[in-house]
């Protein structure tokens, strides 16, 4: 079976690319411009993260508010009922 070979000059030069292409970008954008597109979606990506943690906290929270609301009610209800109800003189009837 035969391998097919090739030295490390060739290997590198293939890598490489030809030697006139160096500085030509083909999609007209530089490194630093390439770098600054990073950076940009890098902090979209970090602003975005911190939005989702922010909501997530803020819905735990909303629940917990929401709880609570309810529970202050309630009380709020018997709070508002008189402080003793005498029971209804049912001597006498007959319930329907």
């Amino acid at each position: 079976m035969n391998t097919a070979r090739i030295n490390k000059r060739a290997a590198q030069e293939a890598i490489a690319g030809p030697a006139e292409l160096g500085g030509y970008y083909p999609d007209g954008l530089t490194e630093t411009a390439i770098d600054a597109l990073i950076e940009e979606v890098d902090r979209e990506l970090a602003n975005e993260q911190h939005t989702v943690t922010v909501r997530v906290e803020r819905s735990f929270t909303d629940a917990r508010r929401a709880r609570r609301a309810e529970r202050r009610a309630g009380r709020e209800a018997l709070r508002s009922l008189p402080a003793r109800i005498e029971p209804a003189d049912l001597a006498g009837e007959v319930a329907a």
